[in-house]
């Protein structure tokens, strides 16, 4: 029983850190790009896989590749979330207009 749990969180760990590699790779395109500002990504990526963890934890029967979805999702719009926006409404660098 024991085991099993820790192969499972385990599994879902490594899962979340392999798929939310495409993820800071696209928020350091959209940094470059102008985008959305630099933030540091080591509290998103750590809360990411502690959510994953407990979730696995709770539901352990769940497959691998909602974990994939989530781990995009999260590092892609829970890093950037208000800063795309802001592009998208004022233009890039759109925190350098107002110096």
């Amino acid at each position: 029983m024991f085991m099993g749990l820790l192969l499972i969180i385990v599994r879902n760990v490594l899962v979340c850190l392999v798929s939310s590699l495409p993820g800071l790779f696209v928020s350091r395109f959209l940094e470059q790009k102008g985008f959305v500002r630099y933030q540091v990504k080591t509290f998103y990526i750590g809360f990411l896989v502690f959510v994953c963890v407990l979730f696995s934890i709770m539901v352990p029967e769940t497959h691998w590749s909602l974990y994939v979805i989530i781990s995009l999702v999260v590092t892609i719009l829970g890093i950037h979330r208000f800063e795309l926006w802001y592009s998208i409404r004022l233009g890039r660098w759109w925190w350098l207009k107002d110096k």
